[in-house]
């Protein structure tokens, strides 16, 4: 008799231990980790696409006034001084402009970019020229292999400046700030994480240059350094939010030739020298970034009126190991 109790009573202990044992799996199963590496790859592409070497419309907004300086050489009469007011010389324009780049690394994200720029420049007070431009922008892009991301970004950009022409030599600055919000999302289904990015950027950017003239045929010589700054907001569901600082400073060499066939329609053909000086780069970047680069193309303008100008430019970036660009841009400016 007691010998059937002793087996009954370890019997019951080995199924306690047993559905004891099946239970704790389950509850350890449902507490595992979840698997970040799809997670981790929208950040590391969004970081290439951030990367100081890569298209910014930041960037090439804060290097706009340029051309505004170099517009009061294109024709004698605007060589005329101001009549001393805060505003005069009245230059409104608007602009569309296609973007596409392509990350030349393995599985690299490649992205096409719209943008709408609009803004104005005058003259001032002892013959200074101000003004602002504004950006809307939209970016949508993807990277194939196997951790895939797609991305959408919006965002918009205000940029303003001053600078002062003095006889073939003119000089200025410019103080951009933009802001964008983009979402980034793995796209393998069974590793499908979404990231929320969102940056803020600086950008200062001052110039010196110069301009020669002869006859129909002009060209300028103008170095600038573009210092730029990014905030930029990782979050998501899967890993803590973090954000991070970026930073770099490139010396740009810009070079522009002018001919003007005729009083209605001339040709300019910009080249550029682009070598980034020092960078903090993202924590999530990816091997060594190619420092210098060549930017390049021409732009045909024509004079629809006296004081309407419709304009047409393609630029490419070449000579860079890491990205390529491509832009094409269609402007109607106005003169008043």
């Amino acid at each position: 008799m007691n010998g059937k109790v002793r087996m009954l009573f370890v019997v019951g202990c080995v199924a306690c231990l047993t559905a004891s044992s099946v239970t704790l799996g389950s509850l350890h199963h449902a507490a595992a980790p979840v698997d970040t590496r799809g997670e981790l790859a929208n950040r590391l592409q969004v970081a290439a696409y951030q990367g100081a070497s890569n298209a910014n419309v930041a960037k090439s907004n804060a290097q706009r006034p340029i051309s505004f300086s170099l517009e009061s050489y294109r024709a004698a009469a605007n060589h005329a001084a101001g009549n001393g007011s805060w505003l005069s010389d009245l230059k409104p324009f608007v602009e569309y402009g296609y973007g596409h780049n392509r990350a030349k690394q393995r599985d690299g994200l490649t992205s096409n970019t719209h943008t709408v720029t609009g803004g104005a420049s005058f003259k001032t007070f002892a013959d200074f020229q101000a003004g602002a431009i504004f950006s809307i922008i939209h970016t949508g892009g993807d990277s194939s292999g196997v951790n895939g991301v797609d991305y959408s970004e919006d965002g918009f950009t205000a940029t303003f400046f001053i600078s002062k022409n003095i006889q073939w030599f003119y000089f200025g600055t410019s103080l951009t700030y933009g802001y964008s919000g983009g979402i980034a999302r793995t796209k393998p289904a069974a590793n499908r994480f979404r990231t929320k990015i969102d940056s803020n950027t600086l950008v200062v950017c001052p110039y010196v240059g110069a301009v020669y003239v002869n006859g129909p045929f002009s060209a300028s010589v103008t170095p600038t350094y573009v210092y730029r700054y990014q905030d930029v907001a990782y979050r998501s569901g899967i890993n803590n939010s973090t954000s991070e600082g970026i930073s770099d400073g490139t010396f740009v060499l810009a070079n522009t030739a002018s001919y003007m066939v005729n009083e209605k329609f001339w040709v300019d053909f910009n080249f550029d020298y682009n070598q980034i000086i020092h960078e903090n780069e993202s924590k999530y970047a990816q091997g060594s970034t190619d420092r210098g680069w060549l930017t390049l193309g021409p732009k045909f303008t024509y004079c629809i009126t006296e004081t309407t100008h419709i304009s047409l430019g393609y630029t490419a970036t070449v000579a860079n190991k890491d990205f390529e660009n491509h832009q094409i841009n269609v402007g109607l400016d106005f003169r008043f």
